[in-house]
């Protein structure tokens, strides 16, 4: 009787382990990675003086350009040189900076027998509303009266190429990195680049609303 009930034990602890394992499957989680030409992570990009590229998990890189007015950022696949669709096709993001020097890219995605594999990632930026942005151009160099939006970019990262799908306000949101997440999660393995429209989630300011005027 107490062998048969080791056994009976045994077998639902070997059930119990294997239902965890495929949750943890299924389940989104976060990876985290720096964009800084500090960061082991990242150097200086081949194809640009003023660029850099940055590699996080399963083969994707994020692309970090510095035009004459401000930075673009893309995110591309290492492997198969997947396009960047970003915000829609052929397009580079367009910002003022990015949050700090040591910015931190934020990895969503599920474990695939063992391997991290991301279908998004989600960075902070810098932007500025058309006139501080026109002002800057016009003199030449920077405002030190501009005040950027701090904003939190989405992209889903696919088979097709990488695509901008939603920004998420930092300063107007009580917990805009939670949110940037469920929205990143949303735009999960089944959305397909590029896609339509790309979406403000959440309260804005003023200077995010009129930056994608």
């Amino acid at each position: 009787m107490k062998v048969r009930i080791v056994r009976w034990a045994a077998a639902i602890g070997l059930t119990c382990m294997s239902a965890s394992a495929a949750l943890a499957q299924d389940k989104f989680l976060s990876r985290y990675t720096s964009a800084g030409l500090t960061s082991p992570q990242c150097k200086q990009a081949e194809d640009g003086v003023d660029a850099m590229s940055c590699k996080g998990p399963a083969g994707w890189v994020l692309n970090v350009g510095y035009p004459a007015f401000g930075v673009t950022i893309s995110f591309r696949h290492e492997k198969n040189h997947r396009p960047a669709l970003t915000p829609t096709q052929g397009r580079l993001v367009f910002i003022n900076s990015l949050a700090s020097k040591t910015a931190t890219i934020e990895w969503r995605g599920k474990m695939r027998d063992g391997i991290f594999e991301p279908h998004a990632a989600i960075i902070r930026v810098l932007v500025l509303d058309a006139a501080q942005t026109q002002a800057m151009i016009e003199a030449g160099l920077p405002q030190p009266s501009a005040r950027p939006a701090q904003i939190l970019t989405v992209t889903r990262l696919g088979r097709e190429g990488s695509c901008l799908v939603a920004y998420v306000d930092a300063q107007a949101n009580p917990k805009p990195n939670d949110l940037a997440r469920s929205v990143a999660d949303e735009f999960g393995p089944a959305t397909k680049c590029p896609v339509a429209n790309v979406e403000i989630r959440g309260a804005r300011t003023p200077v995010l609303a009129s930056y994608l005027d």
